[in-house]
């Protein structure tokens, strides 16, 4: 296949995923009929500061997805092959940001404090800060070699999850676990749905038992991140996701991508008196199946945690109670070691204190992030 686009025609970068989730890179030239050499391993070529150029294919093999420059024709054609289960366009994600009421203070009592789970938080990066120890990281951004966030959201999720218990600023949920952080959004907030699937995949591959990703855009589920959220929990790797920030957006009140895609932990937001945040993403399109719906909520209005230069800030946004559960799912992890997402995520439900009409629905879940009584 010719990746070249006319003028008519322009090509834009595309998401193929096949329906062998295991797909080697050489299988995935034959599949897309591009030269060998231009195919390059998602993990190698995007922790570099190399730009990929318009004939790169790039090739996540453990996830069964590549990106690449199609255009719209082409896209279309590539969807009709039977080893492809979605073509789609590689979207723009972004940070999603506009004490403890989620009880961690009673887990750590019974000695759960997360100690030895790594956590990973796909964002922005992490700054240098008294509060954080870093155990590790990468960038998966374009052109940028280094995981230092020049943002702050990235360094205010960190925080939430696991800023240390000593004698300054605030603790995180899980202040012994182990944290990395994992640069796939730039210092403006944003970056390709590629780069959040290239530090899956990397997360997948190093040991990490828990993503955090307080990111998302206004999509669909998403076939791509299906395939890799299922993938990370078949390999025990828990996946907490944003629910978003756009229930006042009419257009496109629902959970976003990648937190509606099933699998995945949706978190959304509450005020420090437990009501509904009136910016947390709720519900699905109607006809659109699967469509993974709110599976708890957590701590997301004026949240304060480490921010960059040393400093601290309050922020707001289900990017904030995100990393409050999965802190949580550090804590279970401690506790029960042998449990698997699945059981992770329903023991997360189950525990948790219920909002709202009696039961599940589709605005708090099955409710509150209950800390203590999950880890009982």
């Amino acid at each position: 296949m010719e990746n070249k686009a006319t003028a008519a025609t322009p090509a834009k970068r595309f998401l193929v995923t096949y329906a062998d989730g295991s797909l080697s890179q050489q299988a995935a030239s034959a599949i897309l009929n591009v030269d060998d050499a231009t195919v390059h391993r998602a993990e190698n070529i995007m922790a570099t500061d190399a730009i990929l150029n318009e004939n790169d294919v790039v090739h996540f093999d453990s996830i069964g997805v590549s990106s690449l420059s199609l255009t719209d024709e082409q896209a279309q054609k590539l969807q009709e092959r039977p080893e492809i289960l979605a073509v789609e366009e590689d979207k723009e994600m972004f940070a999603l940001n506009d004490v403890l009421t989620d009880k961690a203070p009673g887990a750590w009592a019974k000695g759960y404090k997360g100690k030895g789970v790594k956590v990973a938080v796909l964002d922005t990066g992490v700054a240098p800060h008294p509060d954080l120890v870093i155990a590790g990281g990468i960038s998966f951004v374009p052109g940028v070699s280094s995981y230092n966030d020049g943002h702050g959201h990235g360094t205010h999720c960190c925080g939430v999850v696991g800023a240390k218990n000593n004698t300054i600023g605030v603790v995180g949920v899980a202040p012994e676990c182990t944290l990395y952080a994992v640069k796939v959004l730039s210092d403006a907030g944003n970056g390709p749905t590629s780069a959040i699937l290239a530090g899956m995949v990397w997360a997948k591959n190093n040991g990490i038992k828990v993503v955090s990703m307080s990111l998302g855009s206004l999509s669909e589920p998403s076939i791509a991140y299906t395939m890799a959220i299922k993938q990370l929990n078949d390999a025990g790797v828990t996946v907490v996701c944003a629910a978003g920030n756009s229930y006042t957006n009419s257009v496109f009140p629902w959970v976003n991508s990648p937190g509606n895609s099933p699998g995945a932990i949706a978190v959304g937001a509450v005020d420090a008196q437990s009501a509904i945040a009136y910016f947390s993403s709720r519900g699905g399109k109607s006809g659109v199946n699967p469509w993974n719906q709110v599976t708890l909520v957590g701590p997301g209005v004026n949240v304060n945690s480490s921010y960059k230069n040393g400093g601290y800030t309050s922020m707001s946004g289900t990017s904030m109670a995100t990393p409050h559960v999965a802190g949580a799912v550090a804590l279970i992890k401690q506790r029960f070691p042998n449990h698997t997402p699945a059981q992770i995520k329903a023991l997360l439900q189950s525990s948790a204190t219920d909002l709202g009409p009696a039961g599940t629905d589709v605005t708090y879940g099955a409710g509150l992030l209950n800390c203590e009584k999950a880890v009982l």
